[in-house]
């Protein structure tokens, strides 16, 4: 028996993109599906484009924000008025590959209380594309933060954990699920690439790295934190999201550091007043303790400390650093 599928997605200024997506979902031609379209007040044609597909398809569902309200709004407003087994958050500047759906649901059929279901997707670039996978070695930790877009939800499993995305903080899908993750051992990954990721379009907030997005790297980390209440008794999954979030906030304090150096002490501060708070012992955490090149493994280890945080403001060392991460991300 085929599952209906709910695909959410927020719409905000994507007229040259939206087709693309929209249509990537109805080609796939399954037969019990809804599309769940979110207008988030665009100023451009998308409302236009979005409201032709509403009047010509009858699993097309419309809404539209009065003002603009952001994208966790207008997937808690889509989560709302879903009414699949399964939902799948698309962006609207995205698309997803043929035949996703009878691949999902193939897998879903054979493991019915699945709460969540993990796969590959591509980042697409102007002239190349990358496979983004998940590494076996890394455990269930693997599983946690990430896009949003590469895992379909049981919606039964999220309204039971009465789940959100928090409103006006970036980085919204690092806590839906790592939230999600954690609350369930029912799930699976296959390593089949069902969804493309436009790198060269987005608005990319991983490529401005804002202050902004810093900032709420840290609140966001601190709600998930303050989620699981971290004391000195570790449970698995505490060990895990922790070592999570001390790899996280420090990625983010890096950035800092090359991006906003002028700030960087005071976040450095506020990060490690934030660890200290859980009343476990951060500066044991894996994330210290990973293999890697040691233009990226020596500052994790300089960034524990105060006196770290002013060597790595030197402009060597900054322009060292941001050269080597953007060669990993190439």
């Amino acid at each position: 028996m085929r599952a209906k599928y709910s695909v959410i997605i927020p719409v905000y200024n994507v007229e040259q993109y939206i087709n693309k997506c929209i249509d990537s979902i109805i080609k796939q031609n399954y037969p019990d599906l809804e599309i769940v379209l979110v207008d988030d007040h665009s100023t451009d044609g998308s409302e236009k484009i979005c409201e032709e597909y509403f009047n010509k398809y009858e699993f097309v569902k419309l809404y539209r924000n009065k003002v603009n309200k952001g994208l966790s709004f207008s997937r808690n407003f889509g989560m709302q008025n879903a009414s699949g087994k399964y939902i799948w958050f698309i962006d609207s500047d995205d698309y997803i590959e043929f035949n996703s759906f009878n691949i999902l649901d193939y897998t879903l059929n054979k493991r019915e209380n699945l709460d969540i279901l993990y796969f590959d997707f591509k980042e697409i670039y102007k002239d190349h594309e990358n496979v983004i996978t998940i590494l076996e070695s890394e455990g269930k930790s693997r599983f946690y933060g990430g896009n949003v877009s590469r895992c379909i939800y049981k919606m039964d499993f999220i309204r039971k954990l009465n789940l959100l995305f928090p409103v006006n903080l970036y980085s919204e899908d690092l806590f839906f699920n790592t939230i999600a993750v954690s609350q369930t051992n029912s799930f699976e990954y296959i390593k089949i690439p069902l969804y493309n990721y436009r790198r060269t379009v987005k608005n990319s907030l991983m490529n401005k790295r804002s202050m902004k997005l810093i900032n709420d790297v840290l609140t966001i980390t601190q709600m998930i934190i303050n989620q699981f209440e971290l004391k000195s008794d570790k449970t698995e999954i505490v060990t895990l999201v922790l070592n999570h979030c001390v790899g996280r906030l420090f990625d983010f304090l890096l950035f800092c550091i090359i991006d906003y150096p002028e700030n960087a002490l005071e976040y450095h501060y506020k990060v490690i007043k934030v660890l200290n708070e859980t009343g476990i012992d951060w500066k044991k955490s894996d994330y210290f303790n990973a293999n890697g090149n040691l233009v990226l493994k020596v500052p994790r280890c300089l960034m524990r400390k105060n006196f770290g945080i002013k060597i790595l403001k030197m402009n060597c060392m900054r322009k060292l650093i941001k050269k080597r991460i953007d060669r990993n991300r190439a």
